[in-house]
């Protein structure tokens, strides 16, 4: 039950009681499961929860994609204005694929200003409530026959979220702004100010140089933490809520991207000084995106951070020429000391105070981190997705305030210092160079007010690692016993190295077509359409000719979509 409280305040929004721990969570939507909202204006849908009497609102986003030509983010970049050969290799044609748009970026807007397929519809988990029976009249302002029910699975638990289109009476954010991400380009106007030809790039930069091509005075803050950044790479603090309506200190030196220990060739400073631009800036009431490319040698590189109340997802995609190895660290203030930390490579925490640790990692993957104290807790969760073989994330970890390894930026001393490391040459990941190989990394983090015990770590991390079930019926004006409803949607085994089978039931006889969709939603394996009879079902997956990477499997009957994720090792 403790738990339970911290997570609800890390939200700071009204929580289910049936998706125990799962306050934080993300409620993501592919728009094409509700047909009924398609065609519609983004600002005319809106969300509701049931509470077992009444309607009440609750906040939802639109975030508009399309099919986009990631080149296209670096506008009309001279060809000539480029530091190396390598460079000038043309940008456009490269990575076409489906992703945000943003009217505010070269990228552009969404040539379909309406709700199509590929936008993504997005509630919290914390929202959700009981299921409405389809006899209830449709929420007061909400267009008659558009009414969508979304049911959340998670642990044996289940609750609900409903979405319809509105008459224009309703406010979408249902009046609160849970994400304030002020995007603050000091040179100006983004798509007339901004370098995306860069400077020099060049490494070797002094202890404490932060200037990259562009500088920025960045914000994000939510309930739970406010974050700042200085360029489109550089990410230098991370505050949490104090409880009192401001922040506490900065426990964030730089996050930080090396080769390896020491080696100053490039680093997040370079990589904001060469060619670079924004894909997109969004602010919004659930969420606000941000997306950078451009990273020295690699301008196809690409970072996407998503930001939530108490979450922070972020997947850097290499795409560069061959290299010797990648860091993804982050390195934290003075006023973390005293702070303790934890990994899944080390049995015990450790101290943050500036005087070495050994046996902190010992050579196995990594895969969580925990970072807590008086001011708070920080949890990680490391994913790795690759087509390449033999690569796995080890754990990098230095505290040292008198002798650490060459800091290429930030105070000089290693403080806690920590994350992901390829500690081994990586092939090219560019597809400019002719390059198929996928190398994408994600860390997500939940951001505590409150400190957590280690039992609360290790509860909210295996919460964190276990992803929820999301079932979309549209139920307009249809009576309830004539909807299709799937339950227990599972996949098994996940992760798989080639089989698996997903299982599943329907509560009356319908077509079934169960299909695997990969990361751009595209599908890549289906079963045999068929017509299942009410009750369980299971059907196997051939997934062995599939490359390693994360899927999403699909069962979609006549009146209902669910999806699962599902990792091929």
């Amino acid at each position: 039950m403790r738990l339970l409280v911290f997570l609800l305040l890390l939200a700071a929004v009204p929580a289910s009681a049936q998706l125990t721990g799962r306050a934080h969570e993300p409620v993501v939507i592919e728009a094409a499961l509700a047909p009924d909202l398609l065609g519609r204006a983004p600002a005319e849908i809106a969300a509701f929860r049931w509470t077992g009497t009444d309607w009440a609102a609750v906040p939802v986003q639109v975030d508009e994609r399309a099919t986009i030509d990631l080149g296209d983010a670096f506008g009309a970049l001279d060809p000539f204005d480029c530091e190396s050969v390598l460079f000038c290799i043309a940008l456009t044609g490269q990575v076409v694929e489906t992703f945000y748009t943003d009217a505010g970026t070269f990228v552009g807007p969404d040539p379909d200003p309406a709700l199509d397929g590929d936008d993504e519809i997005v509630l919290l988990a914390a929202d959700a409530g009981r299921r409405a029976p389809a006899s209830v009249p449709d929420p007061p302002g909400s267009i008659p026959g558009t009414r969508t029910e979304v049911e959340i699975t998670a642990d044996g638990e289940s609750a609900f979220l409903y979405l319809a289109a509105h008459d224009g009476s309703l406010d979408p954010s249902a009046g609160q702004d849970l994400i304030r991400y002020t995007f603050d380009l000091l040179s100006g106007d983004y798509l007339t100010t901004y370098d995306v030809a860069g400077g020099d790039s060049d490494g070797g930069s002094p202890v404490g140089d932060a200037l990259g091509a562009n500088p920025e005075a960045t914000t994000v803050e939510t309930g739970a933490y406010a974050l700042h950044f200085s360029d489109r790479w550089i990410l230098d603090g991370l505050a949490l809520a104090d409880g009192e309506g401001t922040y506490g200190p900065d426990l964030l030196d730089r996050r930080k991207v090396l080769f390896a220990p020491g080696d100053c060739d490039r680093h997040e400073t370079t990589g904001s000084r060469g060619e670079g631009a924004f894909v997109v800036n969004r602010d919004g009431p659930v969420r606000a995106l941000r997306s950078v490319v451009g990273f020295n040698s690699g301008p196809l590189v690409q970072r996407t951070d998503v930001f939530y109340p108490a979450l922070v997802v972020s997947t850097t995609a290499l795409r560069v020429h061959a290299i010797p190895g990648v860091m993804d660290l982050m390195d934290y203030t003075d006023a973390a000391r005293g702070m303790t930390y934890r990994a899944n490579t080390a049995s015990v925490g450790v101290a943050v105070d500036g005087v070495p640790d050994a046996d902190v990692s010992d050579g196995t993957p990594l895969e969580w981190e925990t970072l807590t104290g008086p001011m708070g807790s920080l949890l990680t969760r490391h994913e790795i997705e690759t087509t390449a073989d033999g690569f796995e994330p080890v754990l990098y970890y230095a505290d040292d305030d008198q002798n650490p390894p060459r800091q290429c930026t930030g105070d000089g001393a290693a403080l806690g210092q920590s994350g992901l490391w390829i500690p081994q040459s990586v092939p090219s990941t560019d597809p400019r160079l002719g390059s198929s190989t996928v190398m994408r990394s994600t860390r997500t983090v939940l951001l505590s007010p409150t400190p957590l015990t280690e039992a609360e770590q290790d509860a909210t991390l295996a919460v964190m690692a276990s992803p929820m079930t999301i079932t979309v019926a549209p139920i307009g004006t249809s009576a309830e016993a004539d909807r299709v409803v799937q339950t227990r949607l599972t996949v098994a085994p996940n992760p798989t190295a080639g089989a698996a089978t997903v299982s599943f039931s329907v509560t009356t006889p319908t077509d079934v077509r169960v299909s695997v969709v990969d990361a751009l939603g595209r599908e890549v394996w289906r079963a045999g359409d068929r017509r299942l009879g009410a009750g369980p079902h299971r059907v196997a997956l051939d997934l062995s000719r599939l490359a390693p990477g994360w899927y999403a499997v699909r069962v979609a009957t006549e009146t209902s979509v669910s999806t699962h994720p599902l990792m091929r090792r």
